[in-house]
């Protein structure tokens, strides 16, 4: 029997630590984390549980996106990084650290991520190649270095400044993100 997995997405924003610091009831928990990635059935079902995606956005950063032509529920959290520097913020440590909790919980422990790095319009097409696919793997690093998840779940991309979010100007800083994809079961040990 051949099982296809849909892929999955999760956006991570990677903005600039100038500002004041995440409130601990701004970053959504492990939890929401796990619910909003939880494998749908074409009919838009969670096959694990009961949520149900209703419209392509909410308030809270949810809701169902298209990827490669399917639709696919994410959510977006904020991870923060020092101004120009793949060097993670402290308020990205909380957020990364709910996103590991959901990564190990039953109902995603199976499954495997692809992290891609995205940058806004600012600087050259190679500075932006760069600096997005170190913010990627800065994320890996820390999620495998520090939070226990196994690398061989976890793999890197980039598309630098090539695929700025909709309906905002391409050097706004909410550009700055990195996505997370669910690519399928890990078949990994």
């Amino acid at each position: 029997m051949i099982v296809r997995a849909l892929p999955l997405a999760l956006v991570l924003f990677l903005g600039v630590s100038a500002g004041p610091g995440l409130a601990q009831d701004d970053v959504p928990t492990s939890d929401d984390i796990v619910s909003a990635l939880l494998p749908v059935d074409l009919d838009g079902r969670s096959r694990i549980g009961a949520r149900s995606i209703d419209g392509l956005f909410d308030p809270q950063g949810r809701g169902v996106k298209v990827i490669d032509g399917t639709e696919v529920p994410y959510i977006d959290l904020r991870v923060a990084f020092e101004f120009d520097s793949d060097v993670l913020s402290n308020d990205a440590l909380l957020v990364l650290e709910r996103l590991a909790v959901a990564f190990n919980a039953p109902e995603l422990a199976s499954s495997k991520f692809r992290i891609v790095g995205h940058t806004d319009a600012r600087g050259s097409d190679a500075y932006n190649d760069d600096l997005s696919q170190r913010r990627a793997a800065s994320v890996v690093q820390h999620l495998t270095r520090n939070l226990g998840v196994q690398a061989d779940r976890l793999d890197v991309s980039f598309r630098g400044k090539r695929e700025p979010l909709p309906d905002i100007d391409a050097e706004d800083e909410r550009n700055r993100r990195v996505e997370i994809q669910n690519i399928g079961t890990h078949h990994g040990g």
